[in-house]
């Protein structure tokens, strides 16, 4: 059975006037602002994780 990976949350603040906008877009496209944030992060993810070396945490699993 696969365990699945610990999640963390994280947040930031915005000037209210570019979260009106960013709801706004989500709205729009009717998602989350979690999920749109989610689109937009997940290409520069995508390239840290190819190019990330494997962490202490990842290699040493007993």
């Amino acid at each position: 059975m696969a365990t699945a990976e610990v999640r963390k949350q994280i947040s930031f603040f915005l000037p209210l006037s570019d979260w009106k906008a960013l709801r706004d877009e989500a709205a729009r496209q009717r998602v989350p602002i979690t999920a749109l944030c989610r689109r937009w992060i997940d290409p520069e993810l995508v390239r840290i994780r190819s190019s990330a070396p494997q962490s202490a945490e990842n290699t040493s699993r007993h």
